[in-house]
């Protein structure tokens, strides 16, 4: 960084310069979804990864998106550290749902989210069949 002294002459600053760029958390990874039941999903994801340097930010948070199909409803769920699992209940059977989840700092603010994933879940399908007695 330079100055003016005078007109026509320039000095160094002295001071330093620090860090300006708030720096939000990488996004998490690996975001996997199954269908436990008809109405239910199971979630996971890995933390993110550390930036480079090895200066990670801390996670205060992570926030799960979905939305389905069927009643086109966008939930936003909020869980916190260090878990890195999520089950979704009371879903509606043969749907499918899209689900994606990012990071947030408190300090920072909310990273990209992973890529959306699509999980059905399936139909109640035919009941067992009742023996009947004669």
């Amino acid at each position: 960084m330079w100055r003016l002294r005078s007109f026509g002459t320039f000095v160094q600053n002295t001071q330093r310069r620090t860090a300006c760029c708030a720096v939000v958390p990488e996004q998490p990874t690996n975001l996997q979804g199954e269908a436990t039941s008809p109405t239910s999903i199971q979630l996971t994801w890995d933390e993110p990864r550390e930036r480079d340097g090895g200066a990670g930010l801390a996670v205060d948070s992570y926030e799960l998106y979905y939305n389905d199909s069927h009643l086109r409803q966008n939930v936003r769920v909020t869980i916190s550290p260090p878990v890195n699992s999520y089950r979704l209940d009371d879903l509606t059977p043969d749907t499918v749902y899209h689900v994606r989840v990012s990071a947030r700092s408190a300090a920072r603010g909310e990273s990209a989210s992973t890529p959306t994933i699509q999980v059905r879940t399936p139909d109640y399908g035919p009941s067992q069949p009742r023996p009947i007695s004669l």
